[in-house]
């Protein structure tokens, strides 16, 4: 990922347009997002995703091992995005 918070929200915002046609088909969108001492990052890419106005996908978080807020910034999305976010081990 590059240190610029914009390409990282261009990129989901292009990910999410591009699966409008299995939206249109009924199908859920499954996110994969493996996260590695992020925090600098997470938070604006998490609202990013669920800011989305095609809301038919699931964030599927796994954390390898971060030494520093990634994980709690997460469980905290989680716990206010039951139905977006599962955190995986």
């Amino acid at each position: 990922m590059r240190d610029n918070n914009r390409d990282v929200t261009i990129h989901w915002t292009h990910l999410l347009v591009e699966a409008l046609p299995l939206y249109k088909n009924k199908e859920k969108i499954a996110i994969l997002l493996s996260t590695y001492n992020g925090e600098k990052y997470i938070t604006e890419q998490l609202q990013s995703l669920l800011n989305q106005t095609l809301q038919v996908f699931t964030i599927y978080i796994r954390d390898d091992g971060s030494i520093d807020n990634t994980l709690r910034i997460c469980q905290h999305f989680q716990q206010l995005n039951p139905s977006k976010i599962v955190i995986t081990e």
